[in-house]
Formats: structure tokens, sequence, C-alpha cells
């Protein structure tokens, strides 16, 4: 065929100049109708009405620049913004790259769908309006803003719309539009925008000559314009498009009639097309249906039998993103066609293989347009753009293309690929990631059509307007243009010269008559559009009066709204915002029902939803109007209910009530100025350091003084260990009383030490004796901690205020010992000279019970063990010193002569170490040796008594202990005050809290710093169930009938809270201190406590609120920043023992303090705490360590992380909970604040409150379901425990999709109980029988028994999965691969290995792979998913369980026993995999890391000092980040990482 036999149309002239718009050029050189039009715009509304490359933005341009200074100055108070609105995403991007290039002093930004837009809040576009001038925009984005008031029109000098011939019916330009218009009166001339309308064609649907006037009438009243063109046309036809058109006429016949296989294909399509066709299913699901059958049968008939047998498999590839879109019922039916469909696609793949020639299986209409690129391929370099009607016409002609190319011949050099639209504007987040990916793919490839890499581009109208492409030679429209608008967009593509547009005609087609109708309409234009009228404003509101629903305006019309055209949207954003699965597609249930000529519309949210009743709206005129009608109703309820916010958008998170919070934290002033985030580890900040009352009060001489006695006694003796007995003792001076207590201390040298505090006197002192005694301590503390006098000076500004005072029997203060320290030479650790040396006597008596110190060697201190008859001229019995005597050893080694007269002292080191809070590991206990001999002459002997002295080695173990327990006592009197106000307030009757008094326990008795382990013995004796929780619960026989008014049989209605204070202290003590007890255990206690027990009683008092809400604030009342500001608000980082004691550095120095001008050049250089005590004013400040660890006076003040504070309150509420039960801890949660206090029931029954007035037939329908769905085998089987009320076990089992129960909720509610007492009995369960494994190890190992695929293979092997009612195919597809792979396990003997959070420990066997989920390594992909409904089911059945047996833990824990058997057995526990995440964060210091997400693979990078970029990947961002954390610390430690940090 030749080009003569086509029937050619058209002028055959080519225009002189034919090239895309150069800015570059023109930003000298404007055209002369630009300039005209411009003109025009600056001064009027206008629609530029302008061919395809005739360079309408230049225009925009250049009002953008003539407007431009309203944009400059500080915005919204001076400035305002352009803004620029368009029809599609490649649209938006190509403008604001032209606006952006040739405005290069303005900023330019640009927004569509996939940046999540949907989510942003009115502070993220304020920071972007501020932040740029001109926002380029799609148009649906702006009406959001508009809607939401995130701008207002005064804020916008200049609205630009592209392409806006769109502004029609409910497209969002004219909905922009209306919204202008019905504030117009209300703005000002000098706040009006001006409005500049862009189009190359006026006319969006076909229309006959006579029409137009009104069809233009009807743009300029939307827009508010008036239409516009240049009276310089033939200027104007030098740079738009002039091509040839030629119209191709094919027929329906074919080259060979269908074969075999083809007609059953079709015959087997129309019987399935009429069997949906008579189903009785909702019309649009039917439309649907029938789609995906009649896009396979019209691929058959119109493109041919190869190309129909690919539409069957492009079809089927789509079913799953049809799914995801679509309601539950139409998955089903889509994957019933789809298993229909898949036996027909292996007859054709069959058949495909014996094609040899694929001529014969074309349609002539396919054949013509091959036809087409063939002869136009051998005349010239071809660059086609072939526009089609469908997105799957696109997809199956290029794969043809392919197909053809691939097989060589005439068709080798045609190189085909295919863009279609994609939708940015989706509403869940796969919507916007899928979107993106599309994006992504079109922009790469319109990129390569550019860049020449193939040369025929096969597109749908994605590409009709405005998007940037090459210029071609040949366009093609396979398929008809529907309109004049698709007719001239799709023409204006050829650009290139001596090009060429083609359209393909069938033999019934109108076409060839409607083109001479398109020819004159493009005449028509041109004297149209010249010296038109500006519409009235009159004429302007009437067009916008097809509105019949007002809209929802709270605000009135300066504030946010909700429109008709806006609320279908607001409610299906809702219900996708609600909580649900994967598998669960939550969508508003509208029915619409004809009712007298009219309809009426019912609408129905998801139960998850607080409106759970059926809303009726009013009679409206058509089934559209009704469904908009009562969609704008419920918006209005749900917004008095608070499910919108302020904005009229659906909450993204469910809102946290301010009243709760504000009862926990008080008023949040936290300071922002503290790097790190709030409650985190990296966030620290200085706290004074609490000194207890007893401590900081200066004994005086007027009132009562306390005189204390340490007594110290051997508990555990080591060999030839020192002795503390002797006349003297010390005793503490106060001047309040302290907290007498018993508890032991421990050195190497000295063994176990128990110290007892013991009240000897009350007394006055006089003021000598005071000045004595401040001496004596400056004097014991100054030598004994080494106080450097350029640091610290005794002063008055000390915290520690308390007194040391020598007691003679005990009994008295040794005034004598005190005036010989005080009067003697103090520490005048010097060599004395060779003379005084000479004056030296030699008494033997000064030596006995004598602590010495060698004066010619650094500062060491030795107590005298014997005088020996060794002289220094005896020989010295070692081998080292080669037969020397004393006096020659000294002479050589130091230089020294010795006396004759004087005999050698045998001596022993005493400990340098005065921390002795804990016992000190074997491994570092040090050998005894040679005990050394020193000369009198050369030492120096300190005025106290060895015995003495030993004794004032331990006093700041002593100090630091009696701070922290009366720390501990001051809390414990704190908490009881907080909240006075509950008593008789916040009870029923006069029931209330007894106030909170400290226990002091008998002083006598040594404290058991293992009382944890104790206790949890004491209460698993006391309770069968060997559950640490349950019997916890049931310490006080207690039973809740509201959680306010606790029944404590035998007792008064009120209940003492009283702790011992070791355990509060204990809760007060983090692990650095490397105290001999730590908070560590007794938090995981806590955690778990308080996340079961906010959880069930916000369940209980808010049955109103969904799994997400109760979750949310559940979330924020555990989260550790609520923790921080509550621990703040009791001011407990001050109460906290948060600094390792380090005497010397640090310790309690009674009567010392940083001298004040030191502290403040320390502060002012920031040298680092650790420094200060061995600081010296001569050091050079370059050489100062000004280390990260914070600068900060050490003896006064502690640098406490938010985090730590956070533990310490959950370890708070542990070691309450284990000294006192629950009870009492509930009450702890109420003096806290906690919003706990009001009455709460149990309910009875889960039937829904709306019908409670027919509660007999709810009652009926609940039973009818449960023996219909044999549910008694699931109690009598399966749980071993029959319900009282049925419709908590038909609610436990309902899922979101299993919409046959009318009667209940869905499950979730219950799952978020049953999730918390699970969590709280297995980790009573773990924490009482893991023994002393740490606590991230029993962290890991609760984790390990509730996380979903634990659960999820019990609901499996107890056969509970049989049971879960649901209408959702996919999921029982699911379900099943996972039934079947645990079943196998279970038959092959093969332990189960499932999804996790965790890798394998060191301590796990390593046994064969299976398919399902192995993370022995888990940077691979996960092969099986693991349904989490399954989890879901059996938690909700635990929370079922415990509302039916009315809050009973006991009959909760031996359901989860009998469903995990493996739970009872602690010998399990060395399989249960280690949580990298949680070793890295507690051993490795993270710099940087990065998450990456994209749909597919998910990968997560971690950068660690000293490291590269480690990067692990997984099937999600979790086991990604599993596997990287494994990385780093296989990286750091080797094959020993899982026991990082031992």
């Amino acid at each position: 065929m030749e080009y003569e036999e086509f029937f050619e149309v058209g002028d055959d002239e080519t225009p002189e100049e034919e090239e895309n718009i150069d800015y570059e050029s023109q930003a000298h050189r404007a055209r002369n109708y630009q300039l005209e039009l411009y003109e025009h715009a600056k001064s009027n509304n206008s629609i530029l009405v302008l061919g395809t490359g005739s360079g309408k933005t230049f225009i925009a341009i250049l009002l953008i620049k003539h407007l431009a200074n309203e944009l400059r100055g500080d915005f919204p108070v001076k400035a305002k913004r352009t803004i620029m609105v368009a029809n599609t995403v490649p649209l938006v991007r190509q403008q604001a790259k032209a606006i952006r290039e040739h405005l290069g002093g303005f900023k330019v930004a640009q927004y569509d769908g996939s940046m999540n837009v949907d989510s942003w809040n009115e502070e993220k576009w304020l920071q972007e309006m501020r932040e740029n001038e001109v926002l380029v925009m799609v148009s649906q984005i702006f009406l959001d803003m508009l809607n939401k008031h995130f701008i207002s029109w005064d804020q916008v000098n200049l609205l630009i719309v592209d392409e806006c011939h769109h502004a029609t019916g409910n497209h969002p330009m004219r909905e922009i539009m209306r919204h202008y218009y019905s504030l117009y009166h209300t703005l000002t001339p000098a706040n009006t925008p001006r409005i500049l309308g862009l189009t190359a064609s006026v006319i969006q649907k076909k229309c006959k000559a006579h029409e137009l006037t009104k069809l233009f009438s009807d743009l300029e009243e939307t827009m508010g314009c008036h239409l516009i063109t240049t009276v310089h046309h033939e200027e104007v036809l030098k740079f738009t498009t002039k091509p040839r058109e030629i119209v191709i006429c094919y027929d329906n016949q074919r080259f060979s009639p269908l074969s075999d296989h083809c007609k059953t294909v079709v015959s087997k399509l129309n019987s399935m097309m009429t069997e949906f066709e008579n189903k009785e299913f909702d019309r649009k699901e039917k439309k649907l249906l029938c789609r995906v059958l009649r896009n396979i049968g019209i691929a058959i008939e119109d493109l041919g039998e190869w190309c129909g047998s690919q539409a069957i498999k492009y079809e089927i590839e789509n079913f799953e993103e049809e799914a995801e879109e679509e309601v539950t019922d139409l998955r089903y039916l889509l994957i019933v066609i789809q298993a229909r469909l898949e036996p027909i696609q292996k007859v054709c793949r069959e058949a495909e293989v014996l094609y040899d020639d694929l001529e014969p299986y074309m349609s002539h209409h396919v054949a013509k347009f091959l036809e087409l690129l063939r002869l136009t391929s051998q005349n010239c370099e071809i660059y086609a753009l072939v526009f089609v009607k469908t997105r799957a016409t696109a997809f199956l002609l290029t794969e043809l293309l392919k197909k053809l190319q691939s097989r060589g011949g005439v068709y080798k050099d045609i190189n085909a690929r295919c863009v279609v639209g994609c939708n940015a504007g989706g509403r869940s987040s796969s919507d916007i990631a899928r979107s993106c990916r599309s994006l992504a793919k079109q922009t790469e490839t319109l990129n390569a059509f550019r860049a020449g890499e193939f040369n025929v581009l096969v597109c749908t109208s994605v590409l009709e307007e405005g998007v940037d492409i090459r210029k071609c030679n040949l366009v093609v429209r396979f398929d008809e243009p529907g309109n004049f608008r698709s007719f001239v967009q799709s023409k204006g593509r050829a650009r290139a010269e001596d090009s060429m547009y083609a359209l393909l005609v069938g033999p019934d087609s109108k076409l060839p008559g409607e083109l001479e109708l398109y020819r004159s309409l493009e005449k028509e234009f041109r004297h149209v559009c010249r010296n038109r009228a500006h519409p009235l404003p009159e004429e302007i509101l009437k067009s916008f009066n097809d509105d019949l629903l007002p809209p929802y305006m709270p605000s009135g019309l300066k504030g946010p709204r909700i429109t008709s055209a806006s609320c279908l949207t607001v409610i299906y954003k809702y219900c996708d915002q609600l909580p649900h699965d994967r598998f669960t597609s939550l969508a508003p249930k509208i029915v619409v029902r004809e009712v007298d000529e009219l309809f009426v519309a019912t609408l129905e949210l998801p139960l998850s939803s607080p409106c759970k009743h059926t809303i009726r709206g009013k009679p409206m005129e058509n089934r559209e109007w009704a469904k908009k009608q009562v969609a704008l109703e419920m918006c209005r309820l749900l917004h008095e209910c608070g499910e919108l916010n302020d904005s009229l958008m659906p909450l993204k998170k469910p809102k946290i009530c301010e009243e709760m919070m504000k009862s926990i934290i008080g008023d949040d002033d936290e300071e922002d100025d503290v790097r790190g985030k709030v409650g985190s580890k990296k966030r620290r900040q200085i706290y004074k350091r609490s000194v207890c009352e007893a401590f900081s009060t200066e004994p005086k001489t007027v009132g009562a003084c306390y005189l204390y006695r340490l007594r110290l006694d051997h508990a555990v003796r080591v060999e030839n260990c020192e002795k503390f007995d002797g006349d003297y003792s010390l005793g503490l001076c106060t001047g309040q009383p302290i907290v007498p207590a018993t508890f032991p201390l421990y050195n190497n040298k000295w063994g176990q030490i128990k110290v007892s505090t013991e009240l000897v006197k009350s007394f006055s002192l006089s003021a000598a004796d005071l000045e004595n005694i401040k001496a004596f301590n400056k004097f014991l503390f100054g030598f004994m901690l080494d106080i450097r006098s350029e640091v610290m000076e005794q002063s008055e500004e000390s915290e520690w205020r308390c007194l040391v005072v020598p007691l003679l029997n005990g009994a008295e203060i040794d005034g004598s010992l005190i005036c010989s320290v005080v009067t003697s030479d103090q520490l005048k650790l010097v060599m004395p000279s060779k003379d005084a040396r000479k004056r030296f006597v030699y008494n033997e008596c000064a030596y006995e019970d004598a602590i010495v110190v060698p004066l010619y060697k650094s500062k060491q201190v030795y107590s005298v063990y014997r005088v020996t008859k060794e002289t220094p001229s005896t020989k010295i019995d070692s081998k080292i010193t080669k037969g020397l005597n004393y006096s020659e050893y000294f002479k050589g080694k130091y230089k020294l002569d010795l006396s004759e007269e004087q005999c050698m002292l045998e001596c022993r080191h005493v400990p340098a170490e005065l921390n002795c809070l804990a016992p000190v590991p074997e491994k570092l206990k040090k050998r005894g040796g040679e005990h050394p001999r020193l000369a009198p002459e050369l030492c120096y002997v300190l005025p106290i008594p060895a015995h003495l002295y030993f004794q004032a080695c331990l006093l700041p173990s002593i100090l630091q202990r009696l701070n922290g327990l009366s720390l501990a006592s001051d809390l414990i009197t704190k908490i009881g005050q907080m909240n006075s106000n509950l008593q008789g307030t916040l009870y029923e009757g006069n029931r209330g809290v007894q106030t909170v008094t400290r226990v002091n326990p008998d002083c006598t008795r040594l404290l058991q710093y293992d009382w944890c382990e104790r206790a949890i013995r004491d209460a698993l004796q006391l309770h069968p169930s060997g559950n640490l929780c349950v019997a916890l619960a049931c310490k006080d026989d207690m039973r809740f009938d509201y959680f306010n008014n606790v029944v404590v049989p035998g007792h008064n209605s009120a209940l003492a809270m009283d702790v011992p204070i070791l355990h509060v202290l204990q809760a007060l003590t983090p692990l650095k201190t490397m105290d001999c007890f730590n908070f560590e255990r007794v938090e995981v206690l806590g955690d778990s406590f308080l996340k079961f027990h906010l959880g069930q009683l916000l369940f209980l008092q808010y049955p109103q609120w969904h799994e997400g809400k109760l979750t949310a604030h559940r979330s924020q009342f555990v989260s550790n920043s609520t923790l921080y500001k509550l621990g703040k608000r009791i001011a407990l980082p001050s109460f906290l023992q948060a600094t390792k004691l380090a005497p010397r550095e640090s310790g309690p120095a009674p009567g010392f303090s940083v001298k004040r001008t030191v502290k403040e050049t320390l502060l002012q250089r920031g040298l680092s705490h650790e420094r200060w005590h061995c600081y010296s004013p001569s050091d050079a400040e370059d050489s100062l360590d000004k280390s990260d660890c914070g600068c900060y006076d050490p003896w006064a003040e502690q640098s406490v992380p938010d985090k730590m504070v956070a533990d310490s309150m959950e370890a708070l509420l542990g070691s309450w909970m284990l000294s006192t039960g629950l009870c009492s801890t509930h009450h702890l949660l109420l003096l806290l604040g906690f919003p706990v206090h009001a009455s709460v029931q149990v309910p009875r029954t889960a039937i829904l409150p709306h019908l409670n007035d027919d509660q007999g037939n709810a009652d009926r329908g609940v039973l009818r379901l449960y023996h219909h769905y044999r549910l008694e085998q699931l109690e009598k089987d399966v749980l071993h425990y029959s319900f009282r009320n049925k419709s908590f076990l038909l609610q436990a089992v309902t899922h979101p999709t299993f919409t046959t129960n009318k009667f209940t909720d869905y499950y979730q509610r219950l799952e978020f109980l049953g999730d918390a007492v699970l969590d709280f009995l297995v980790t009573g369960h773990v924490f009482a029988a893991a023994g002393e494994l740490s606590p991230g190890r029993i962290t890991d190992i609760r984790c390990h028994f509730v996380r979903n695929d634990t659960l999820a293979h019990a609901c499996v092997k107890s056969g509970m999965h049989r049971f879960l009612q649901h209408h959702c195919p996919t999921l029982h597809g699911v379900v099943n691969i996972f039934v079947d792979l645990v079943e196998r396990e279970s038959r092959n003997g093969v332990a189960s290995t499932t999804e996790s959070n965790f890798v394998p420990g060191a301590t796990e066997a390593h046994g064969p792979s299976s398919a399902l989920n192995m993370e022995n390594d888990v940077q691979s992909l996960d092969q099986v998913e693991v349904p989490k409904a399954l989890g879901d089911l059996v938690e909700a059945i635990i929370g079922a369980v415990y509302l039916d047996s009315d809050l009973s833990l006991d009959k909760c824990w031996e359901l989860i026993q009998r469903l995990m058997p493996d739970l009872k057995n602690d010998r399990n526990f060395a399989g249960v995999g280690i949580d990298c995440v949680r070793l890295m964060h507690e051993n490795v210091v993270i710099e940087n890391q990065e998450k990456f997400n994209d749909g597919g693979l998910a990968e997560f990078r971690i950068k660690v000092k000293g490291l590269e970029w480690l990067t692990g990947r997984g099937k999600n961002l979790r086991t990604a980040k599993q596997a990287a954390a494994k990385l780093v610390l296989q990286r750091l430690y080797g094959d020993k990482w899982a026991t990082a940090g031992k």
C-alpha cells in the first residue's frame, strides 16, 4: 500500500519554523502576540486561547514578574503568593521547571499527590509558603488547601489555571472557582487576586457550531474571565503545529478465521459475562467484573488473536491492584474470575508456540497501523507517538511491537515503549507508593524518548496535554479522538518539520464528517475569542447555582469547609484511617433507595467508628445528590464527635485527650533548647544531687542535735583481715533524725561488713565543740579523700552538712582525740630534713594500732601490722635485694640514710578503693603478698587509731547508702502528698486512699538486697498458678467491683500503700552505678504492669473507642516522654542515684564544696566533670579535657538522661507491685496522676449498645450464629472454657470482613485487651522463671512468646484457626498456606522457625531450613507470610475470657498455658533468639542510620564509628533493621556478638 491510497484531508503546507519554545531567547525578545496578550492580562482576568507550542507559559511568566512586588516580604504578613494549578502531575513538573529556569530570582516549588501532601498540616504548608514564592500544584491540592483553610484568597496575588478548559462539572478547577466566588464579596480590590487561564482548546466535549457561544460563556462565567486570543494569527502559525492530516480506513475483516482454541476462549468469556450479568451484585461491582471480561473480548475482536492471548495475561496480573482498591466481596469475585481465566491462558500459551507468522493472528486494524509504521520508517527516521484509548491497549500494542522487533525483518528498527496515566491522589500509603513508582517509571520513559533511546511511544490521553516530549514526525490516533479537545491536543504533538497526523477509522466511523466540524471550529475560534465582554457578577454567581447542598462551615465563610464535592472523599479517607489489617478494606456502606420518585440514601460507617448508628439522608432528585447529602451530614457528625480535626479532615492519628495528659504531667513547660528527643537516651540534663534533710542540715548550737553510732561488725571475714575492734567507733552528728538501717558493705581485704545505725542521744553542742568537730572533719575527709585545696574548701555552701565524730566506747564523743587531731601538725606530708631526722626519737608505742604514710614515695597509706625486731642493718630476706640490708637498700634506691635506733615496721596496704557498696568479683581480688617494711623515721603517723581509720574508709559508702535510703523514704512521702484531693472526691462513698506512710525497717535486721527473689518465692508459695502476676493479683484476696473502690475482705475500705524503702531505693538505682542492686529487672515488671493496667482501664472506661485510639492513648501514657515528664514532676531526677560512687572524684564530702571562683572558671572553660578533682590553676587551657561527658559540679550535680528517669518510673511501679500487689500499685498510679480515677464497670455482654432496645432478638441472634458456626466445639475442644455470655466469644472470632455478624463489634478491641493481658502474664511467668537471666534476655523471651508468629503457631496447632469467621478469600488463602506448612513441619518433626524480631542466639540449635520465614539469616527475603489475623484471634480470645470471667487473670493463664505448652518449661528459654536491635543499642553508639522501603525489599543502613555503612535487607523495615544490627554486632564482637556487653 502506498501513501496515495490514503484518504488525505487538510492543507499540505508546512510551517516555516517548527520548534519548541526557547524561553532563553524570549527573555529578551518576546513575540508580538505574546506582548499583546500580556498587556491585556495585566489589567484583566483573562483566558488566553493559543495553540500548542505558541508560548502561553511565557506570557504567564511575564505576568508573574509584573506582580513580583507583591511576593516580597514576610508571608503572610506583608507578602502574597502566586499559585499555578494544572490537571496532571507531568504538567505540574513541566511548568514548575519552566518557571524555575526563567525566573532565576524566584523561589519556585511543585506539589503533587506522590509527595503525600494529603497528610500535611497547616504548619507544614505555612512553612512551604514562607520558603517559596511561586507554587505549582495539581488543582485538587489547591482546592484541598482552600477547603482546609490553609490558605486564603487575600494571600494569593495571581492564580494561573493551566488547561483551564477542564473547569467543568465537578472538576477541581471549577470547585476552586466556586470557592473563590463564595468569598468574592468579602474581598477588597487590593486583596482580590488576578486570574489567568491558559488553554489551546476551549471546548471539552463534542459539540456543534451553534453551541460554541454557550460553551464559551460557560467557561467565562466559571473562570470569571473573558476569552482572548491574538490578532496576529499569522505570526502564531509560525510557532504552532500544522501537520498533514491523514485518515486511514480499516475494516473488521481478518486475515484468517478464528482458530478453534480462540473460538473456545470467546465462548467461555461470553458465558462468564452472561453469568455475572445475571447475578445480583451491586451495580458498580457488576460493571467492574464485566469490564474485565469485556477488555479481553475487545482485545481479541479489535487487535487479534495474539493480542487477545496477551490480554488474558494482562488482566490476571492486574487483579491484585484492582482487588486492593475494592470491597471484600468484589475481591472474592475477581479471584474467581482469575481462577477461571488461568486455564484459558494456558491454552493460549500452548497455541502461541505454534505461531510462525503473527500476521494471520492480527486484526485489520492492527495490520493497517503496522503498515503505516513500516512505510514511514522506510522513507525517513521515525519518531512516532501513538494514542490509544485504554491502558490495556497501550500495553498490548507495545508487547506486539516488541515481539515483532525481536523477530527482525521490516520491523527490526521499531523500538517501542508505553506510557499510561497514574493516580497520584490515592488515599492510602500503598496508593501513594504505587503512584510514586508509576510516576518515576513514566518520567524515566519520557526522558529515554527525548534522548532517542527508542522511537515509538504508545500512550493514553495522559500525553495529549502540555507534557513536553521530543519532536515527533508521526502522530497516530490508533483509536479515534473522543472530542474536539482531544483532536486538537493530540494533533499538536506533531511538531517536527514535515510531520504527519494519522487517524485510523473503522468502517462505521463518523470521524471523517466530524473532522470538517473540527476544522471549522478552529477557524471560528479566531473570531469568537476577540473583543468579548467580561461576564457580569450576577451571571458568574448564577453559574454556580447548580450545587444543591450548602457546604458545612462550622467556623463561617472564612474557615475550613466540606462541600458536596468533597464530602464523600472525606468519608472514604476517614474510613481508611480507621485501624484495619491489610486484608480489610474499610469503606462506608451507602445504600440508595427510590422513594416517591426521589432518592434517599443511608450511610453506615465501619463498627470501629464511634458513629455506629445508620444515618438516613433527605430525599434528593437523583442518586448522586442523595449520596452527597447523607455524606455531608455524616461529616458534620464526625466533626462534632471529634473525629475530624480543626481543618475538617480525618485525624491521621487519634487525638490524645489533653486533659488526661495534663493530669499526669501537669503543665508541659519542657525546655526545647536541650539537644535530643524528649524522653530519649541522648537527651541529658543536669540536675541537683539531692541530699536528705538529715545530712543537709548542720547541727546547731541552738536546738537539738542527733548523735548516731555507726556500728561495724564482720559478717563474713576473710583470712587475716583487719579488725574494727577498739575503744573508738565513728558517730554521725546530724541536725535532723535519719532513717536507721542495717546493711552490708564489702571489701576485698575486710570481707563483708554489717553496718548498723543506732541513735545514741539527742544533745546540744557548744560553739567551741562545733568548731573543733568541723576541724576534725576537715582533717579526716581532706586526707582520706585526697581533697585538693586548689579545688575545694570547707564551706557553708556544702550540700553535706552532717559531721563525723569519734566515739569512745560507742557512747560519748571523744573530745581529747578531736583536740589532738586539731592541734597536731596536720597533713605535713613532706620529707623532713636530715637534721630533723637526726632529732627523731623512736617510740615503739606510737606505732601500735597506727596508720602511717611513707614520706619518700607517692601518697600511700599503710597500717602497722607489727613492730619487728629488725633494725636497718638487718639483711632483707628477699632474692630481689640480693643480700642487702635495709640501710643499703634505702641508700641505694632513695638516697636516704637510716638511723640504727629504730625497728622496722611490718605494714599492710590500706585499700585505696573506698567504694564498698557492692561485692568485689573473685577475679578482681588481689592475692596477698609479702608485707612491706617501712622505716619509722621516714613515716608520718596519722593522729587517729588504725581501727578508727578503717571505719572512716567506709564512710563514703555508709553516707551514700544512708542518704539513698532516706531519699527513698522522702520520695514515698512526696508521692503520698500528691493529689491530696483524691480522698472523698474521686471515689464513691467515703472510700479513699489512706495517707502513705514510710516503712522504717527494723534497724537491727540486715537489709536483704535479694528481696526481689524472696518476694517472688513468697508470692508463688501462696498461689498454685505458678505465675507471679496472678499471685500478686490475689495477694490480698482482692477483687475489683470498681477499679477505684477496692474491696479487701477483712480490711478497711482504704488501702495502705506501704512499701519498704529498700525496694524504692532499688527503683532509683541504675545499672551504671555498679551497685549490688539496680532497677533493670523490676523495670521490666513495671513496664508490663503499666501497659496492662492502663490498657484494661482505657478499654473499660471508653467502650466507644476503637483499637487505634486505645493504642494511641496507652502508647502516649506509657511512652518514655510521658514517664520522664511525670518523673520530673515529682523531682525524680534529683532522687536518682545516677552516679557511681567515686569518693575522691564526686563522693560525699561533708563540709566541702568547690570554690566559687574555681567553679566559675571550670564551667566557663567547659572542663569535663571527670577532671574537676585533679584540676590545677597552673593547667593550660589547651590541656583541659573537654569531652562530651558534660561540664558540671560532680559533687553537687549529676547528668541524667531522660530515658533513665522514665526507666526509673517503671521500676518504681515494678518494685511497688512486687512489694504490695496490684491493688496498691493501682492506687500509686492514682497518686501519680494517671487518669484512671473514673469508676468503670466490667461489661456483661458484647452486644452493640444500639441493640439494647431489642435485647431478646439480639441474644437469639448471637446464639443462632454461635450454634451455626459450631463455636461450642471451640469452647470444648480448644479452650476448655465455657463462656457465660456467648457474645464475647462471637466477637472474638469476628474478623472485620465478617459482615454476617450484626450483633457485636469485631475482634480488634478484644485483641487490644487480650494483648495487654497476655503480655502481662507472660512477663510474670518469665520474670519468675528466668532466674539470673539479664533483663534484656527476659525481654527477648517475653517478646518471643507474645509476638504474632508464636501466637499464629499456637492458633494453628490448637485448631483455633478453623473458627475464625471472615469473608476474605485472600486471607483464606494465606491462612491455608501457613497451616499446610505448620502441619508439614509437625509431621517432619521440624521445630517451628517463624517470623521474628530476633535472630538466633549463640545457644540456639540451627536445624533444617523451612520455607517459613527462617531468620537464621535475616538478610534474606522471607518466603511465607505469617497471617497476623491468627495472632489477633488468640489475643481476642484471651480478652474475651478475661471479660467473661470477671477479669480473672487465673482463667486467662490457664488458657495461655494450654495454647502455648512450651511456655511452661523454662528450658525452652535457651532456644529463644536474641534481639539484635536491643543488644546493639545497649552496647554500641550509633552515629547515623537510614531506611529505605519502596514497596519491595526493605533496606536499613547503620553507621557506627570506625565502621563503614552496614546494610541489612528484609521483607520489611523491622527485619531489615535486625539484619543490619546483627552485622554491626558481628563486626564489632566477632563470633561472640551474642554475649556483647557481658
